[in-house]
């Protein structure tokens, strides 16, 4: 190949020195993010397609010199990749860091359309080769794939971008990323009409139009009096909202639910209830509903008004939950915040709302859904936050465990060691340091079994600390031999790991733990001679600090 192989275009050599820095140091992401932005500066001077053709890659309909975009393309399924003018570097750093990952087990290319939904499509369009069951083409962005199969082999081994076709490459290694359970979709359509618990008691006002409003509604017994009765009090709030009249709008959504209730809460089959509904979906515009979630923090001090804003909020269903989230994202202050998910957690359509956030293309919508589910901190927002440890983007998987973190539930440790299982070095180490502060006697068998395999530095540096802050005779014996240069850790005999276990062991103080750290101030290594020597004398310094302490205070 490398003697028909011609010139690459810059784009392609920087972006395959990106992946073959994503594939042999995937932990030095300054370097990986400079690369990104070289290929990002390099593909301002031209577009550039490349299609994968066993065992190597094609450059624009030529051969090329790229083994490691090539293997990794192959890997992954990836049929056609194209980097356009505007690609973004940290949609190139996403891509080279999941080109770079270990391939899906079964369908890799499946699992890659999956994780690469967040990438743009329109700067970086591919195409992958899903397996024959998947047919009908699935089409992952782009143009739509042709109603007539091409034929001739050439156009079979590289379709259209924006299509896929046939199976993915064999034997590839597990992933090691577990798979929750998808979320749950919503039980109640998204609107479906959300009936109050309670009645709420008719504005008393002086405002002439409202009572009006409100009379002719009460007294409507047939359809065409009701819908021009309802018509009436839904302009009334309307026009309060538009000029900025916010106690009027208040009380002209309390007037239309109040009466809702009075009149339809007993019957279940009445012809006007599709009026109300109408109404109420009406006034359910964007910048109403966030209007009301603002003025609902807003007038948090008002028992009344705090009741009728949540009572309009409660009618809206999912649409005055989602607001509701809105504003606690957006929120000036942390009293507004508690204020939001104090409203939220009495709205019985939150958990549908969450779900559609947590579901959402934009990660940064995703995590937003994330801060409000550990701010709820139930049942329901838990299990958004476990079908959220699948998601494609590392960054949001390493959110989402720091939500279950902040959850006091026994289960929230069930949850959260499955991020131990996770092939981001970045998830891996936020669940380490999330249940670490818990103390919980089974995080020892977690931590046991994650240092036998763990080979990121960081991650078991963490997993050690945890041990000693966990504080058991288990620990302990793990940590021991950890210290001595033993045991089954891949970085066993790294100084730094050794050192970790050292000061683990003075964290608990057990007699046998201070006896093999003071041991090592023999060992072979002289930074771990050191450590030992140095951890000891702080350790004795504190004793005798305590023991003066009490001496003084006895006498």
């Amino acid at each position: 190949m490398s003697d028909d192989a011609r010139p690459l275009p810059a784009v392609v050599t920087r972006f395959e020195s990106l992946v073959a820095r994503a594939v042999e140091q995937p932990d030095d992401v300054a370097s990986l993010r400079d690369l990104a932005k070289g290929v990002a500066e390099a593909a301002k001077a031209g577009a550039v397609r490349l299609a994968y053709a066993a065992p190597g890659v094609l450059v624009d309909d030529a051969p090329a010199e790229a083994p490691f975009v090539a293997q990794r393309m192959g890997a992954h399924g990836v049929d056609r990749l194209g980097i356009l003018p505007g690609a973004h570097q940290a949609d190139l750093y996403d891509l080279a860091r999941l080109l770079a990952s270990t391939p899906g087990e079964g369908d890799p290319a499946t699992r890659f359309a999956a994780r690469a939904a967040a990438i743009d499509q329109r700067t970086l369009p591919r195409s992958l080769r899903l397996p024959a069951a998947a047919e009908p083409a699935v089409e992952t962005g782009g143009p739509a794939a042709p109603t007539r199969r091409p034929s001739g082999a050439m156009r079979a081994a590289t379709p259209p971008l924006g299509t896929t076709s046939v199976p993915a490459p064999d034997a590839p290694v597990p992933p090691r990323r577990p798979t929750p359970p998808p979320m749950p979709e919503p039980v109640e359509p998204r609107d479906a009409p959300v009936r109050l618990l309670a009645p709420l008691a008719k504005p008393d006002t002086g405002d002439p139009m409202l009572v009006a409003a409100m009379d002719d509604l009460e007294l409507a017994t047939d359809v065409t009096r009701c819908g021009t009765a309802l018509d009436a009090l839904v302009l009334y709030t309307d026009l309060a909202f538009r000029q900025g009249r916010f106690d009027a709008m208040i009380e002209g959504l309390a007037a239309l639910i109040a009466i809702e209730h009075v009149q339809l809460a007993e019957v279940e089959e009445d012809e006007r209830r599709p009026l109300f509904n109408h109404a109420v979906r009406r006034l359910a515009r964007p910048v109403v509903l966030r209007q009301v979630a603002v003025l609902r923090h807003q007038r948090a001090d008002s028992a009344l008004a705090s009741e009728r804003l949540q009572a309009a909020l409660f009618r809206f269903g999912i649409d005055g939950a989602e607001a509701l989230l809105d504003e606690f994202n957006a929120a000036p202050s942390s009293e507004a915040r508690t204020a939001c998910i104090d409203a939220l957690r009495a709205l019985p359509r939150r958990w549908d709302a969450l779900r559609a956030l947590a579901g959402d293309a934009d990660p940064t919508v995703v995590r937003q859904a994330i801060a409000a589910a550990g701010a709820l901190r139930d049942d329901g927002s838990r299990d958004v936050l476990q079908g959220l440890l699948a998601h494609p983007d590392e960054r949001t998987r390493r959110d989402a465990v720091s939500a279950l973190g902040r959850f006091e539930a026994a289960e929230a440790l069930d949850v959260v060691s499955l991020a131990l299982q996770d092939e981001s070095p970045m998830v891996r180490l936020r669940a380490v340091t999330t249940l670490a502060p818990r103390r919980d006697p089974r995080l020892f068998l977690l931590l046991e079994a994650l240092l036998k395999k763990e080979a990121q530095r960081e991650v078991a540096l963490a997993a050690v600390e945890a041990l000693g802050r966990l504080g058991t005779p288990e620990a302990a014996g793990l940590l021991i031999p950890l210290a001595q240069g033993g045991g089954t850790s891949p970085l066993r005999d790294s100084s730094e790991l050794r050192i970790q276990a050292c000061t683990a062991l003075v964290m608990i103080r057990s007699p046998q733990a201070m006896a093999a750290v003071q041991a090592l101030r023999e060992d072979r290594d002289r930074a771990v001679r050191q450590a030992s020597m140095r951890l000891i004398a702080s350790a004795q310094a504190r004793r005798r600090a305590t023991t003066a302490g009490i001496q003084v205070v006895e006498g």
